[in-house]
């Protein structure tokens, strides 16, 4: 293997020094926006302890911490058979509306208007109205009078309303400007579409924020049309985590409040949806789990109050470039020494211009995918060019490389549309597995050559050795990206609120407990076995298996919706503490195998 040249060096810490200074502009935006709201439903503070008056309710969680209330459109439906009646002839429906308020009369025909109804007053009272009843059923009247918060406590309103068939550019622009009226600051999508998908979803985008009304995105879930918002106003998203009471009574406060905190802390939720974890606590219990999210907040450096969006970064056009510079030498390095004669050279020229993608806006996320790899790379094939093994300085240089290749990235990908989930890194899962394959297949050519290896006959052991690998690897596969389908079992989410209750950023599990202290203890085998040609080989199987590791440590800073400074602390804590556990394996292995270790330095 080639030994990396010092240029190489020298473009590593230009590109970590560009890289910071791209970060630095999205840090600066993280740690300005620091308040997360705290919002209940209204509908649920009403069925909560009806003996108490609402006013108390609502006075009793605002001390609590509550910042605002969530309240869903009402439909005309709701009053079949209290306030209102109809009847169908000949299709004309009537609707009979003698027990409804002068308010709530204006309220129905303001709702006819925006809709586009035709409708005559009726002699009774009523309305005499084109529409059949099962549409006049569905008709929304807005946000119900009776649910708004008493003004004096000044809560947030976050407004819900559905998608249907029956919505128009009018209807659509009524409902947000008359909640808009009532105080409503926020809106949430009622259902599994934002209104007017996918016809007039332009409309309501553009009707949303002429009205300064910001959108709540909920976290996990798919909206039909939510995409569309976040890609053409991500100056007006805030993200929102939210969970059933059905999830929620399945668990402990302790959990239920860290879950809530978790999400603010370490996914830069600015609004939090709490629902009780068991009605029969009352208004009081329920008053305490929010007072308890509060607190957890507050404690994790969060404020609770009014939520805001994120600020445009502001990141200067020039850094990309500047990244790119540094990038394209090491990517044509990189390409240059995995491959030899024309097939090298052809491989550095790809290189050095997949470096240059980051110069244009429209490529900095397949640049980033290609530095994530290739500056990752660099260490290990550093670590493979010597001819003696020094087991500190190889851990050093193999995880400064890994952390780069995760700068670069959130170097890279800095904006709102990146925090808000509205554009993400691509290709994780080649990012995760690609490295991992390149270094086996370096370390096995390093062992014994390719073409002897290929002849070898397959022993159990070698078979039982390669399904194991085999079978890890589906299963990172299964739990890598930002979607995955693989559950955490019940014993490592108690593993990770134990990390997380002890050290102040939870290191991930294949960084600090499987990657790093296969690294240390590759290293050590392949810096103490002179003598025994079966351990070095085993040193390299350490040393390929040990990638887990450090594709994991550039994964981490690819999660862009995470707090940088919080992703930076946890690549740091799982070196620190995978580096123990290595050399405490390390050490069991000595004392079991003492021979292996006979000689001082070993030669890779």
């Amino acid at each position: 293997m080639t030994k990396p040249p010092i240029w190489v060096w020298i473009c590593m810490a230009g590109l970590a020094i560009a890289s910071l200074i791209g970060i630095s502009y999205r840090y600066k935006v993280e740690k300005s926006n620091r308040a997360v709201g705290i919002v209940v439903e209204a509908q649920t503070v009403a069925d909560l302890n009806p003996s108490i008056s609402i006013q108390e309710k609502w006075q009793l969680l605002k001390e609590a911490g509550v910042t605002g209330v969530v309240i869903n459109e009402e439909y005309l439906g709701e009053w079949y058979g209290n306030k209102v009646t109809t009847n169908q002839v000949s299709g004309i429906t009537s609707i009979d509306s003698r027990n409804v308020l002068p308010g709530e009369l204006a309220r129905i025909e303001d709702s006819l208007k925006a809709y586009g109804i035709s409708y005559g007053r009726a002699a009774e009272g009523g309305f005499l109205v084109t529409a059949s009843e099962s549409s006049l059923k569905r008709l929304s009247l807005g946000l119900p009078t009776n649910q708004l918060p008493p003004p004096e406590l000044e809560l947030d309103i976050v407004s819900r309303f559905s998608n249907s068939e029956l919505l128009t550019k009018e209807a659509m622009a009524w409902l947000v400007s008359t909640a808009k009226s009532q105080g409503s600051e926020y809106f949430l999508p009622l259902g599994d579409a934002v209104p007017g998908a996918a016809k007039h979803i332009d409309d309501f985008i553009e009707i949303l924020s002429a009205n300064q009304v910001k959108y709540l995105e909920a976290e996990f879930t798919k909206t039909v049309g939510e995409s569309g918002v976040k890609a053409k106003h991500p100056e007006m998203v805030i993200r929102l985590h939210a969970a059933q009471s059905a999830e929620l009574i399945r668990m402990g406060k302790a959990a239920v409040v860290e879950r809530y905190a978790k999400a603010a802390r370490e996914r830069n939720m600015r609004m939090l949806l709490v629902r009780p974890m068991d009605v029969s606590d009352g208004i009081e219990g329920f008053a305490g789990l929010v007072s308890s999210i509060k607190n957890a907040v507050i404690k994790d450096g969060g404020g609770v109050k009014s939520p805001r969006p994120f600020d445009n970064p502001g990141r200067p056009s020039w850094i990309p470039i500047l990244i790119a510079v540094f990038l394209a030498p090491i990517l044509f390095w990189v390409g240059t020494a995995l491959f030899s004669g024309g097939l090298g050279k052809l491989a550095g020229l790809a290189g050095a211009l997949a470096g240059l993608l980051p110069a244009h806006p429209s490529f900095i996320g397949l640049g980033a995918l290609a530095g994530s790899i290739g500056v990752l790379l660099v260490g290990y094939m550093w670590l493979l060019s010597q001819e003696k093994i020094k087991p500190l300085i190889g851990y050093l240089v193999v995880s400064v490389s890994s952390i780069v290749a995760g700068l670069q990235v959130a170097g890279l990908m800095v904006g709102q549309q990146y925090m808000i989930q509205a554009a993400i890194f691509p290709g994780v899962k080649a990012q995760t597995f690609l490295p991992i394959f390149i270094i086996a297949y370096l370390c096995l050519a390093k062992f014994t050559p390719i073409k002897d290896f290929l002849k070898t006959p397959v022993q159990w052991g070698t078979a039982f050795g390669t399904l194991f690998v085999l079978i890890a690897l589906q299963f990172m596969m299964s739990r890598t990206g930002n979607d995955n389908p693989a559950g955490v079992s019940g014993l490592e989410l108690q593993f990770r609120d134990l990390l997380d209750a002890l050290l102040p950023a939870r290191p991930r599990t294949k960084e600090f407990m499987i990657g790093h202290p296969a690294l240390v203890v590759g290293l050590g085998l392949l810096a103490g076995s002179v003598e025994k040609p079966k351990w070095r080989g085993i040193g390299l199987a350490f040393l390929a298996f040990s990638v887990i590791g450090q594709t994991s440590v550039t994964n981490t800073m690819c999660h862009l919706h995470t707090p940088v400074e919080l992703s930076l602390m946890r690549v740091v804590i799982g070196h620190v503490f995978g580096g123990i556990l290595g050399l405490l394996g390390l050490g069991l292995i000595k004392s079991l195998l003492p021979r292996l270790f006979e000689g001082k330095t070993g030669s890779v």
